[in-house]
């Protein structure tokens, strides 16, 4: 769906969720912008029993002149547009309308109650994101609409605990390219909360609970506003005992988290991922994260009441917690790796291995920027920086997950086809100047290569989770879990890494 279907109606309605946050308000008033600019006199709404109360929301409202009223009955209109939310979820009341649309950025519980007209992308973390790229699509003026900018970036700002959270790239570039009033975002972050939260945060910080042995805390807050989760996680963590924290609320859709860490061993991103594997969504920061455990994947079938939903759902933490930290190998930057270690029965831990002659990509940096300037590369796979130099070359690797690499190694291992690399995916990849701002695709830049069939790896594969500090980067690990590889490059001990399992599977084979 694209945003100029929106035209083809007359009278429209769009509706956010009952209890309005700075993300359903951004992203509705960016589809009621668009229309306007087209001359559709949109009406935008919320429902339920509540209107906004809390104080950064009038303020908002207020400052961006935002149309939001709220409403308990509605005539239905020829179109019924949600932003942030989705049609007959329990929060967001159902009204009649000739035709629904859906744009939103939360996980969709049954596909067939979306209609056809939607634009859900789950992984991003706002739904300011979303219509920010669908005002893209339409040529829209955004350069000339600061008010607008702003709000779209609040959005963001909330709904990612103030830019905490970020994990998906279409929401760094969002934030990277909105031109936002700071002296209205700087209003709107001294109005966060009201007496009644400050009472709920004092609440919270008396119920934490700590592990002396490993330094962490997890603590339950009686809401899941991203700014009071933010707060109280930021709290614990400055607790002498706590390196490592976590907030977690209930909500209707599952149970929100936001983590913490200050330890370079322990990354908030990471950890927050293994809390909600296989029940949820997370990511973020090295030292700041969250994620959504969902409802339906969290608790067992049947379990409804509450005390006992909580009782369960501090088990389940606590054992998670306990297992990552107990579980967890880490191997220091710069070691040489003893290459003839045996296992118990006596056989090699490590096997030789031959890269295989796939197709991947590299960029030569120095061709396009100036040496020294310091680079942000940006793909679905990750993030990675690099400093230019004559004697690094940007990798892409056949899943386009980005690593440097030494031009003499490459010069020995890979050779050039004489074609440009293409991207495949949801996520065009670019790499950004970090002093300027500049932004280039690595769509145009990127050479394909092939391995000659020399390039070697003494690998194991990795039984438990393990953290890997390279010379690359000796303040943040690489992480595997049990499946996936530890390679040492032949030729140079100290040169090691990890490899994903379904990546070395299908770039590397036996050598001997």
């Amino acid at each position: 769906m694209r945003l100029r279907d929106l035209l083809n109606y007359d009278r429209i309605v769009i509706q956010c969720h009952d209890n309005p946050d700075p993300d359903a308000l951004a992203s509705g008033f960016g589809v009621w912008s668009y229309l306007k600019s087209h001359g559709k006199e949109a009406d935008f709404v919320y429902g339920g029993r509540e209107e906004i109360s809390k104080p950064n929301l009038r303020l908002m409202v207020s400052l961006f002149s935002i149309p939001v009223r709220h409403v308990t009955e509605l005539a239905a209109p020829d179109l019924l547009v949600l932003t942030d939310c989705q049609y007959g979820e329990t929060n967001t009341q159902k009204f009649q309308a000739g035709a629904v649309a859906v744009i939103d950025h939360h996980e969709v519980a049954d596909q067939s109650n979306l209609p056809e007209m939607c634009r859900v992308m789950e992984n991003y973390g706002s739904c300011a994101t979303v219509v920010y790229e669908m005002l893209r699509e339409e040529g829209f003026d955004l350069a000339s609409d600061t008010l607008l900018q702003t709000a779209l970036f609040y959005g963001l700002y909330t709904d990612t605990v103030r830019l905490q959270e970020l994990w998906h790239p279409a929401d760094k570039d969002m934030w990277d390219d909105l031109g936002a009033d700071s002296g209205i975002i700087k209003k709107l972050k001294n109005a966060n909360i009201d007496e009644e939260d400050l009472a709920a945060i004092g609440r919270a910080l008396i119920r934490r609970r700590i592990c002396e042995k490993y330094k962490y805390g997890f603590i339950e807050t009686a809401t899941g506003d991203p700014n009071i989760l933010g707060i109280v996680s930021d709290t614990l963590l400055e607790v002498d005992t706590v390196d490592v924290a976590v907030a977690y609320a209930y909500m209707p859709r599952g149970v929100k988290i936001s983590v913490r860490s200050c330890l370079k061993e322990v990354q908030a991103d990471e950890l927050a991922k293994v809390i909600a594997e296989g029940i949820g969504n997370a990511g973020g920061h090295t030292d700041k994260a969250g994620g959504l455990l969902l409802e339906g994947k969290v608790f067992p079938e049947g379990m409804t009441d509450p005390w006992e939903k909580r009782h369960y759902f501090e088990g389940l933490l606590e054992q998670r917690l306990r297992t990552y930290f107990e579980d967890t190998d880490t191997i220091p930057a710069g070691q040489i790796i003893d290459l003839k270690e045996t296992l118990p029965d006596g056989s090699p831990m490590y096997r030789l291995y031959r890269k295989l002659p796939t197709r991947t990509g590299v960029v030569d940096l120095a061709k396009h920027f100036k040496a020294g300037t310091k680079l942000k590369v940006r793909t679905l796979e990750g993030e990675t920086a690099v400093t230019v130099s004559g004697d690094t070359l940007l990798m892409l690797g056949i899943h386009d997950e980005p690593y440097p690499i030494e031009r003499e190694k490459f010069l020995k291992k890979y050779l050039l086809t004489g074609k440009k690399f293409s991207f495949s995916g949801e996520y065009d990849p670019i790499v950004r100047d970090q002093q300027n701002g500049k932004k280039v695709p690595l769509d145009g830049i990127t050479e394909e290569c092939r391995s000659t069939g020399t390039a070697f790896v003494y690998a194991r594969r990795l039984k438990k989770r393990t953290h890997v500090f390279n010379l690359w980067n000796t303040d943040r690990y690489a992480y595997g879990k049990a499946g996936d590889w530890f390679a040492v490059m032949k030729d140079d001990p100290q040169d090691y890494y990890i490899i994903q399992g379904y990546i070395f599977d299908e770039t590397y084979g036996p050598a001997e």
